[in-house]
C-alpha cells in the first residue's frame, strides 16, 4: 500500500512502506521540460515496485532531463541498481537526460561497483545536476 501525504508547497509524497526504511519519493518540476525525483530511504526489494513506477513514467514523460536525487538513499540493492540501469537504458532511447545525486558512501560505492557511475552523471547536488544541463544547452547552441 502506497501513502501519498501533500507537503507545504502543494507537491505530493509518495510513501511506500517496506520491510526495513520506507522509500519516500517526491517529485518537483523545476521547469517544464525537466523532473527531480527525490528518493528517501531504502531501494531493494520490498520498495523497487514503486520506485520504477514513478521513475519510468517520467522518462516516458515529454522531458529533456529527469534527474533522480539519491542524496536521501541510505541502502541501495541489486534490484534498485537494476533499476537504475533500466532508467538508464530508456533515457537513452528517448533521448532523455538522466543525471543522478548521489552523496551516501554506502550508495556511490553501490554505483561505483555496478558501473553505473560510467554511463550516468553522478553529482554532489540537484543544483550541481541542473547545472550541468545549463553548460549542455550552452555549449549546443
Amino acid at each position: 500500500m502506497n501513502i501519498c501525504e501533500r507537503t507545504p508547497d502543494g507537491e505530493s509524497a509518495l510513501v511506500a512502506p517496506g520491510i526495513g526504511s520506507p522509500l519516500g519519493l517526491h517529485v518537483s518540476r523545476p521547469d517544464q521540460d525537466a523532473a527531480v525525483v527525490v528518493a528517501s530511504g531504502d531501494i531493494d526489494d520490498a520498495t523497487i515496485t514503486r520506485f520504477e513506477e514513478i521513475v519510468l513514467a517520467r522518462l516516458r514523460a515529454a522531458l529533456r532531463v529527469v534527474v533522480l536525487d539519491l542524496s536521501r538513499v541510505h541502502f541501495l540493492g541489486v534490484a534498485g541498481l537494476k533499476a537504475l540501469r533500466t532508467a538508464q537504458l530508456l533515457a537513452q532511447q528517448r533521448n532523455v537526460r538522466l543525471y543522478l545525486v548521489a552523496t551516501d558512501h554506502e550508495v556511490l560505492r553501490a554505483l561505483h561497483t555496478a558501473e553505473l557511475g560510467e554511463v550516468l552523471p553522478v553529482h554532489a547536488t540537484v543544483p550541481a545536476a541542473l547545472g550541468e544541463l545549463d553548460v549542455q544547452g550552452e555549449s549546443a547552441g
